[in-house]
This record gives structure tokens, sequence and C-alpha cells, in this order.
């Protein structure tokens, strides 16, 4: 019996553009409906597996590509899960209050505009987040500027450029990750390339900010609602400069081009308890303080005990999420049986 083969077809221009506009559409129309974001998404990514299946692609291909593409979000979903812990630390640990304390005493009515651009701007570079920012400097710097007098959506609108674009370019950023890892280039690469349209756009809306903001320097200046958030900040978190060390710290690996996640030294495989393990390691020790051992297992140094555990256990849940976000469609290449055989022999293991 002869076996029939299905050729795939290749979508032209108009194919393509009428798929594209079928997947916007029910994207559309399912945020039309209240389905949610995240409904949305998903229901224009089943449209999208289905348009491909019209066009004789196989499902394994189809998978292969999903599989792959979740597999470079890896890195930014770490990021995602990392930043979320660091604002909360800064905002327990007082380094976010800190930064609001200090942002609050340069407050004057006729600066209050292009200063809540300014602040929310480097609050979101700093923690990576534009609704963090927003919820933070942005809620306190606008109720300042809305007790001045001055139109609740001048600050809105300060307050929600600034955040954004900060958020647009952190290193630290979700969005700002994802793009790159996406489009197959690095961070530092992507945020320059982005300078071009941001730096001009960000000088027109500071400018208008400082126009817009002289309008009410004559306005009645009240101190004293600025002294009652300062009085409460300082009343329940710890303020000092000291705190404001992680934010320069930020800005410093940012400049030297760090990433944002720190790579671990790797050893390609070799017989445990061997010498050549022992001499690899201490190889990527002198970069790296975590080194994980192919097929074998992993190694830290720290200044004790439980500073190298610490370690092991920042890379195990960070394993966890790359693993998860291969949805389980992912299988490792395993040991080969002359590996296993020689792991058998050196251990004397049941075979």
């Amino acid at each position: 019996m002869k076996e029939e083969v299905t050729k795939r077809k290749t979508p032209g221009m108009l194919a393509g553009g009428i798929a594209l506009a079928i997947i916007v559409a029910s994207i559309v129309v399912s945020i039309k409906l209240q389905f949610g974001t995240q409904m949305s998404v998903f229901v224009g990514a089943v449209v999208a597996v289905l348009v491909a299946m019209v066009m004789k692609t196989k499902w394994s291909e189809i998978q292969e590509e999903a599989l792959a593409a979740i597999a470079k979000c890896g890195v930014p979903l770490l990021i995602l899960t990392l930043v979320g812990i660091l604002v909360g630390i800064w905002l327990i640990g007082g380094t976010l209050p800190t930064l609001i304390y200090y942002g609050l005493s340069f407050i004057s009515p006729r600066a209050v505009v292009p200063l809540t651009f300014i602040l929310c701007a480097l609050t979101s570079v700093f923690t990576g987040t534009s609704y963090g920012s927003i919820a933070t400097m942005g809620l306190a710097m606008f109720g300042i500027g809305v007790n001045l007098g001055i139109p609740g959506t001048l600050m809105a609108g300060a307050v929600v450029s600034g955040s954004y674009f900060g958020d647009k370019m952190s290193p630290m950023s979700d969005t700002t990750n994802v793009a790159p890892a996406m489009s197959g280039t690095d961070l530092y690469s992507h945020i320059h390339s982005m300078l071009y349209t941001t730096v001009p756009a960000t000088l027109v809306a500071l400018i208008l900010y400082v126009v817009l903001g002289l309008r009410y320097s004559g306005t009645a200046f009240d101190s004293s609602t600025i002294e009652l958030m300062k009085s409460t900040l300082s009343a329940n978190y710890n303020l000092h400069i000291i705190c404001l060390v992680p934010l320069v710290l930020v800005l410093v690996l940012a400049a030297c081009k760090v990433p944002s996640v720190l790579a671990m030294g790797i050893v390609p495989y070799q017989l445990p308890g061997s010498l050549k393990l022992a001499e690899e390691t201490l190889k990527e020790l002198e970069d790296y303080d975590v080194v994980m051992w192919e097929k074998h297992g992993v190694f830290a140094k720290g200044l004790d005990v439980m500073d190298a555990f610490d370690q092991i256990d920042v890379l195990s849940k960070s394993a966890k999420i790359y693993i998860d976000s291969k949805c389980m469609g992912f299988e490792p290449d395993g040991m080969s049986q002359e590996e296993m055989a020689e792991m058998t022999k050196a251990f004397n293991l049941p075979r």
C-alpha cells in the first residue's frame, strides 16, 4: 500500500495576512466579551494552532515550536519571580520608603509635576515594575499634587508615563527581558536600541511637564500633607541613607552590563570523585560561586555551610521554574550506557 505524504502548505502574503487578522480578531472579540486578558490570549493561541493545522503543519512541529518559545522565556520568568521577591524585601527593609522619603523633601509647587515624572521613572528603573512604581511613589506624588490644586489628570499622566519609562528601560523588567529572549539578541543591546526612541520622547514629555507645572507655581503650598507622609514613613519603616545602597548597586551593575540573573559554571561530565572533576570544578570556581556537574550534581562555595546551601537552594528553585516553563515537554538526554557502566564499576552499584 502506497504511503500518502501530506505536504505542508507555505502561506503566501495574502493567506498570512488573513490568518493574522483572524487571530487578532479572536483576541479582540474575547476581550470585548470580558474573557480576561489571559483567557483572550489563550483563545488567540488556540486559533493560531487551528490555522497552522489548516496549513498542514504537523502537531509535533507545533508542539516543538511552542516548547522552544516557552524555553526562551525561562530567564524572564525567573526574573519576574525574583523581582516580586526583591520589591517586597526592599519595601520591608526600608529601601523604597527611604527613596520616597527623600523624594518628598524636594517637593515644591512649581516642580511637583516634573518631579513626579522623574521619581516614578527612577523607581521603576530600580524595581523593574511599572505597577509597583505607580502603587508606591506614584500614589504618594499623586496625593501631594492633588492637594496642591494640580489637576488629577495631569498628575496621573506624569505618574504613568514616568513609571512606564523606567519599566521599559530597566534591566530588571520582565517585558524588557522577554523581548530580546524571543528575538535572539542580548538584553543590553535591546535596551541600547530603545534609547533612540525613548530618550527623545522622554525629553519632550519632561519639557511639557515643566511648562505645565509652572502654571501652578503660584499655588499656596501647605507642607502639612508632606510632613504627615514623612512622619508616617519614619514611624513604620527603617529610614537611612544606607538603605539606598541596593538602588546604587542596581545602577552600577546595569552600567557594567551584568546579566539580570548571574550565570553559573558548567563542568562537562567527568567520573564522580575523579581528579579531573576536581580540577574542572576549581577552574570554574575562579569565576562562579556555583558549579553544576553535568549528569551528576552541583557544587557551591560560600562564607559558611549555610551560605553555600543558600546558593544551591536558589539554583534548585531556578531549575524548577525553568523546568515548569517547558510545560513537561522537555525530554533530557540522560546518561549513556557507557557512562552508567563506568559509574556502576567505580562505585560498585547494583546492576
